[in-house]
């Protein structure tokens, strides 16, 4: 039990990020020490849990996949170690937001609004 795990895989629908660093230094050119930096709420997903069933026996896939750039609305989450990479474990529904450019994603969530966001060809 004594070695290092070589995966940290999460359960039902958890996800595993490791969060952005922080900006060492400020726009006007300021350096700040640790104390001062705001922890970024931005994220990448390294693993994902399956999914779960929600109360009416339906399956939940979880909102996110490994690789994406995810928002959280606080950095709550359990903090672990993968290897000697800080990580924090989150539920999926402390997830708020999921960054993509995937044009058939962005119709989906924003409809005909997504010709007004980027133009007539959005859709193709």
């Amino acid at each position: 039990m004594g070695s290092k795990p070589k995966a940290m895989v999460p359960t039902f629908d958890n996800v595993l990020v490791r969060r952005d660093e922080a900006a060492d230094k400020t726009p006007g050119g300021i350096f700040m020490p640790d104390t001062g930096k705001e922890k970024p709420k931005r994220g990448i997903v390294v693993a994902v849990g399956p999914g779960r069933w929600d109360k009416d026996g339906k399956w939940i896939d979880p909102p996110c996949k490994a690789g994406d750039v995810v928002f959280v609305r606080h950095w709550n989450g359990a903090d672990v170690m993968v290897g000697s990479v800080k990580h924090e474990i989150f539920n999926a529904a402390e997830i708020i937001a999921v960054e993509t450019d995937d044009r058939k994603v962005i119709e989906k969530a924003y409809g005909g609004a997504v010709r007004m966001l980027y133009g007539s060809k959005a859709a193709e």
